[in-house]
């Protein structure tokens, strides 16, 4: 009672801080060069900055950049981690050591501990990086806008030539957004198990909107992002 909490905070903040760490490093390496061609040429030109003659030239190096940006996906992930591993350390031992009730649900015929040990577990698994990578793709966006190697030129984004974007820039968006889409049909899957709790008035449980009309929108919206995922990416 006392060691394991503890134990198994620490255990799933490392899991979890090291998985963080993985895509908010490749994600951040992956624009390093972007970084230091900006720093270097374009805020430059933008401040004037005045050098002197008797002094060497304002320049940031790779390699410094490398290491500043490992330092900040290491801060980031591991306090995104800090704070899961203190809100689903529960969840992931009781599906460590879930067991069978032999007992279906009469809706989509689960084993009712898939409820009880699984759900839970793969909701969280959901919640702690939905959000980080959503977060992630919108500031990596934002940083090639604002760099210019995204540029707008209409809101309109179903005509040709509506975006401008350089090859790199494209594929790691196209990646980053692919593995959101895959969240998030994962997400919607998630869902099509949750309207077992669904309260309408003073009824709880699944009902006869949730069976006709909840459920299949939710299908129809894992096919469209798994569509999305794979055109993204090809």
């Amino acid at each position: 009672m006392f060691w394991t909490p503890i134990l198994s905070k620490t255990l799933i903040q490392i899991v979890n801080g090291t998985i963080l760490f993985v895509f908010i490093a490749a994600t951040l390496l992956s624009i390093r060069h972007a970084i230091v061609t900006f720093i270097n040429d374009r805020l430059k030109r933008r401040l004037h900055i005045v050098q002197d003659m008797n002094r060497p030239g304002f320049s940031l190096s790779q390699k410094k950049v490398t290491v500043w940006l490992i330092i900040f996906s290491a801060l980031i992930s591991f306090a995104i981690s800090f704070i899961a591993g203190f809100t689903g350390w529960l969840e992931v031992l009781t599906f460590i050591h879930a067991t069978h009730f032999d007992k279906g649900d009469p809706i989509f015929g689960q084993d009712l501990s898939f409820y009880f040990f699984k759900l839970p577990f793969l909701q969280t698994i959901y919640n702690a990086f939905f959000v980080p990578l959503f977060l992630l793709t919108f500031f990596t966006a934002l940083f090639y806008i604002v760099t210019g190697v995204l540029r707008l030129h209409s809101f309109k984004l179903w005509r040709q030539n509506s975006i401008e974007v350089g090859v790199t820039a494209r594929r790691h968006l196209a990646l980053l957004i692919g593995v959101l889409l895959a969240f998030k049909a994962f997400g919607y899957f998630l869902d099509i198990f949750q309207l077992l709790y669904s309260v309408h008035g003073h009824v709880v449980g699944i009902g006869y909107t949730d069976l006709n009309a909840s459920l299949p929108i939710l299908k129809i919206l894992i096919v469209f992002s798994i569509i999305g995922m794979v055109g993204f990416n090809f």
